[in-house]
């Protein structure tokens, strides 16, 4: 009985009321015991502050700021990776060039690479470069996997109809590399926002979202804070969920499976 519910689209929908529901009776039931808003506010309080944040016309601007300075960054890491995957795939020394570099980007944790990004950047340009080192390793790896499991039977009959490199990347590259390309703008975009506002956070750039991030947690204004929170996962969110059905509808006129 239950897991037909759980496999019925209207009873995922259900039962993730019903979680979600559950999760914000937990969060009522110890914001009343501990009885301090400025620690723990109550659901209530936070929607509220959430209301009263969607109607501040300079949030809403700081909001499209953030975005512009995440879609930089991302657009360029996806680039860049793109194309790295492709070179490095084509050219095996150049793998190995690049392969210890790209090893330190991905170890470094982000506050690190957002100061060091400091020392030499103007603190407005901070938040797009490390998105954009967020976002190279991550599409660099999956295109580069996808690029190497090409089927090579597949590359085979391309050389025996002596395809030239356009149909080869065509009925080829493409179809292998598109379930890898995918899977790497999602999760590449997921941790670019994060990393994007995380920098903001850092480097108080006027006029994004994460100087009132830093604004709210300076002068103790939690129910903002868990507002404006709730803004970042949510707008967060519905780009994950753009992306995907975006690059779907893109890849299915293409004749493409993902």
């Amino acid at each position: 009985m239950m897991r037909s519910i759980i496999r019925s689209k209207s009873g995922r929908w259900i039962l993730t009321a019903l979680s979600l529901l559950f999760w914000i009776g937990v969060w009522w039931f110890f914001a009343i015991r501990v009885d301090k808003a400025w620690v723990l506010p109550t659901p209530v309080e936070a929607g509220k502050a959430l209301i009263d944040l969607l109607k501040d016309g300079e949030f809403r601007r700081a909001c499209f700021v953030t975005l512009g300075n995440m879609f930089k960054g991302w657009f360029w890491g996806v680039l860049a990776g793109g194309c790295l995957a492709v070179v490095t795939y084509r050219f095996q020394l150049l793998d190995i060039l690049f392969s210890p570099l790209l090893t330190v980007v991905r170890a470094t944790p982000v506050a690190s690479f957002i100061m060091l990004l400091w020392v030499f950047l103007v603190k407005d340009t901070v938040p797009s470069v490390a998105v954009m080192l967020i976002v190279l390793p991550i599409v660099y790896a999956n295109l580069y996997k996808g690029l190497t499991e090409t089927d090579p039977k597949l590359l085979e009959v391309g050389k025996i109809h002596r395809f030239g490199l356009w149909r080869m990347a065509k009925y080829i590259y493409i179809p292998s590399v598109m379930p890898y390309l995918l899977s790497s703008l999602l999760t590449s975009l997921g941790l670019g926002w994060k990393a994007g506002v995380a920098a903001e956070v850092l480097c108080t750039p006027d006029g994004t979202v994460g100087k009132f991030l830093f604004l709210y947690k300076r002068d103790i204004l939690t129910a903002e804070l868990f507002a404006c929170t709730f803004c970042i996962i949510m707008i967060c969110f519905i780009l994950e969920k753009l992306l995907a059905a975006s690059v779907r509808a893109l890849a299915g006129k293409r004749g493409y499976t993902v």
